[in-house]
């Protein structure tokens, strides 16, 4: 296997354009963006019927900026001219932003995925379920822009559209460092950038779905619901989970139609059809990329591409600073009244128990 090697700073020559990524996908941004996310998570694991929603709502606006973004950026790629193997330094000028954009996008979809089926998965009376469907609506909402622009990523992956070895997406497939970390072989990470559209199709598929489904709740007669639910459960998981499934070849189709029949034998009746399992291999990537931080001593982290996009900018700058405090106070107001809670409970324990000892030492 060929080893990767990317060049993820923005020192001169810069082939990738790493200078040209946008203040968005800076240090200070990101780290608050994750914050933020890691407190919608936490809130919907917690207490899904919560009204706290601006943490969601600030999540959706930086990742459909990131997709708007992306979708931007491979606009110019497909209508940039087509030019020869040779002047390959020049093309790779705009992977930079866009490795940004799709790292952006693709963490926070997994993200908006998690929190979707904790808020369906979630036991509430009548009175909170409105709350949930709430926050429901905003996700499936949010989840639309970011799922056309990982598609968008099969429209430069060359192996699904044509074999023109002299168009510009077939010369950066290995020139994105979105995913990208020192050792890397070249073709786990075309894998990773696989993986990234099949999510975008995968979620774009199950999200019309799923809100069709929701629409027919609402406009249907019931004689027919009755039917609709005898296929897909007649509570929110289980038509969640089985729009899931559903979705899984209803995206392959696509695929199959581009491709030709070769690439959807070979590759969508083996993966394809276990791709909702798949997507509990997430959180088994990001354990793989934490080994491999440790392992290395945190040296390779720095100019690694995985979690947090490259850009030039320095956390010591004042927009970046301004960012990270942003996502320091949504933090801290979201999560603040939880940690508020858990440690009243735990004094109200530790009282409990302590009564109980001397309690029983007075009876001795």
């Amino acid at each position: 296997m060929e080893e990767l090697v990317l060049p993820t700073t923005a020192s001169p020559p810069d082939p990738l354009g790493i200078a040209n990524v946008i203040s968005l996908y800076g240090p200070g941004a990101w780290a608050g963006w994750i914050l933020v996310n890691v407190t919608g998570c936490f809130v919907v694991f917690c207490r899904p019927q919560s009204r706290r929603i601006h943490g969601v709502l600030v999540s959706i606006l930086m990742m459909n900026w990131a997709a708007i973004d992306l979708l931007h950026q491979v606009q110019i790629l497909d209508t940039s001219p087509r030019q020869d193997s040779n002047e390959q330094p020049e093309q790779k000028i705009n992977t930079g932003p866009i490795a940004a954009a799709i790292i952006l996008t693709y963490w926070g979809l997994c993200a908006h995925v998690f929190q979707l089926f904790l808020c369906v998965s979630k036991e509430a009376s009548e009175a909170q379920r409105w709350r949930i469907s709430l926050r429901t609506g905003i996700l499936l909402g949010g989840a639309i822009i970011p799922s056309l622009a990982l598609t968008s990523l099969l429209h430069i992956l060359d192996p699904f559209f044509g074999s023109d070895t002299n168009s510009v997406r077939s010369l950066i497939d290995e020139d994105i460092p979105a995913f990208y970390y020192e050792g890397i072989d070249a073709d786990k990470h075309w894998v990773y950038l696989q993986h990234a559209a099949m999510l975008g199709l995968w979620c774009g598929v199950f999200v019309a779905l799923f809100s069709l489904l929701l629409a027919m709740q609402v406009w249907c007669p019931k004689s027919f619901l009755r039917s609709i639910n005898r296929v897909f459960g007649k509570d929110a998981s289980s038509c969640l989970f089985n729009c899931a499934v559903v979705a899984v070849p209803m995206a392959a189709i696509p695929f199959a139609f581009f491709s030709g029949a070769r690439f959807f034998l070979e590759f969508f009746l083996v993966v394809a059809f276990l791709y909702p399992m798949a997507l509990w291999l997430i959180p088994l990537r990001l354990c793989g990329y934490v080994f491999f931080a440790f392992s290395s001593g945190f040296e390779g982290v720095e100019s690694s591409c995985y979690l947090m996009p490259c850009s030039p900018q320095r956390i010591d700058r004042w927009d970046q600073t301004l960012a990270l405090m942003a996502g320091m106070v949504l933090f801290g107001v979201d999560l603040g009244p939880e940690i508020l809670r858990i440690v009243r409970r735990w004094i109200k324990f530790s009282r409990g128990r302590y009564l109980d000892l001397m309690s029983f030492y007075t009876l001795l």
